[in-house]
């Protein structure tokens, strides 16, 4: 990632349930991630949350999943 502020967003069918996932960073001093999912992939978050950790070294990036 060239820059530290962005935005991105996707729409996919995963085992016949459809969710949209947002991804927003900015400029920030330190590494925050923030997650948020519906409860029916709740168990996911630390792996999302770890595998956005290997790619990012700062910056404040909110992860949104919503079905």
């Amino acid at each position: 990632m060239r820059s530290m502020t962005g935005f991105g967003s996707a729409r996919g069918i995963v085992d016949d349930g459809r969710f949209s996932v947002a991804v927003r960073s900015l400029n920030h001093r330190y590494r925050e991630v923030i997650g948020r999912v519906p409860p029916i992939i709740a168990e996911l978050e630390p792996s999302i949350r770890q595998t956005v950790y290997k790619w990012f070294s700062r910056g404040r990036i909110e992860i949104t999943v919503n079905e």
